[in-house]
């Protein structure tokens, strides 16, 4: 005969086993679906960034790029400013997910950042992005049509916690040469929602 405490303490183990059982099955699965969920929104953001630098308008500012690295500033280069700015601007309006696009010329200074679809000035100020000269040094070794994920601006304030990866591409002229960079900025409303559901 099995005294009634120890048939007590056998079913109470039973019950906590099974739960625990039932709670890493619940965790594992939803590790599973946010690691599911970033990959997803990792090959969405390459495969977008990707295609905004081999587009004509971001292609044509490429040239331009080009001409200002070797010292030259075309008449029209104001013009073509104005032309990737209205076109990053319907880009935002049109293709979700990306929360801020940015253009830069080959030293990391911001030529052209639309952010939820309106433009932002483009006077950059030198005490809010710093350049992180390192890794702009990274970027421009990269292949044509690669990405790296990273942040290009050093944070004022060492205690700011890092931000988010930024995808960033390399704008390269004909010969390979890094002349711009193109990057996009997430704010990580997504992410967030990821982790709280």
């Amino acid at each position: 005969v099995i005294p009634l405490s120890a048939l007590v303490l056998g079913i109470t183990a039973y019950s906590e086993r099974l739960y625990r059982h039932n709670v890493e099955d619940t965790i594992q699965a939803g590790m599973k679906n946010i690691v599911s969920e970033l990959e997803f929104r990792f090959n969405y953001e390459r495969e977008v960034m990707l295609s905004l630098a081999s587009s004509p308008a971001v292609k044509q500012f490429t040239d331009t790029l080009n001409q200002v690295a070797k010292g030259e500033l075309p008449s029209f280069y104001f013009d073509e400013l104005t032309g990737l700015n209205d076109f990053l601007t319907g880009f935002q309006h049109s293709v979700p997910g990306v929360d801020a696009v940015r253009v830069m010329d080959q030293t990391g200074n911001t030529l052209v950042k639309v952010t939820f679809g309106n433009r932002q000035s483009t006077i950059v100020s030198s005490v809010e992005d710093t350049v992180d000269v390192a890794f702009l040094g990274r970027i421009r070794n990269l292949k044509p049509h690669s990405l790296l994920y990273g942040e290009l601006y050093l944070p004022q304030d060492a205690e700011i916690k890092k931000p988010l990866l930024n995808p960033i591409v390399p704008l390269d002229n004909s010969n390979g040469d890094a002349v711009g960079f193109l990057a996009a900025e997430s704010i990580g409303n997504q992410l967030d929602h990821l982790l709280q559901v």
